[in-house]
């Protein structure tokens, strides 16, 4: 609202706080980076997007908004701008939810820059995966039974999680 010009950074704190006005300025001064991009090294960029958001909050929605706009995208007709945000999100967005520990974040992009820049092998993997779900599923569980067994029998408290593989890994 306050980039747009329909507030001004007074009314906008007014309404909703200092701590939002900052979030707002942290957001600000990423798309001010977005226009210096070409100038910049990838590993520069990242390293100086951090040091300019003095909320960690920024850069989760500067992430999440890349996400979005990822899942969107799908069916976009200009396939120059799907693979422009493509390699942006490879290059950039991807290695920084990985830097941040956000390891869904970091795959789902991750797939779905495979599934816009090469579409033929995304569809072959993920048929393959999906073809093999159940065998996975049994491997896993058969694995997991002895371990659990052992985990319960020495009297300890666990928890036991499992993920299926990223496409794009």
């Amino acid at each position: 609202i306050v980039t747009c010009g329909h507030l001004s950074e007074a009314e906008a704190v007014k309404l909703y706080g200092d701590d939002t006005m900052k979030i707002i300025r942290g957001i600000g001064k990423s798309h001010e980076l977005d226009d210096k991009r070409g100038a910049i090294s990838n590993e520069y960029f990242k390293n100086l997007l951090l040091v300019f958001a003095d909320d960690i909050r920024v850069v989760f929605i500067i992430i999440i908004n890349n996400l979005s706009l990822m899942r969107m995208i799908n069916n976009h007709p200009d396939e120059h701008f799907r693979r422009q945000v493509t390699n942006e999100v490879m290059a950039l967005y991807a290695p920084l939810a990985h830097k941040l520990g956000l390891y869904k974040i970091k795959s789902e992009l991750e797939d779905l820059a495979l599934k816009y820049s090469d579409r033929e092998n995304y569809n072959l993997i993920a048929k393959g995966l999906n073809d093999k779900k159940e065998y996975r599923d049994q491997y896993i569980a058969a694995f997991i039974r002895p371990v659990k067994e052992a985990l319960e029998k020495a009297g300890l408290r666990f928890e036991i999680k499992g993920r299926p593989k990223s496409i794009y890994l």
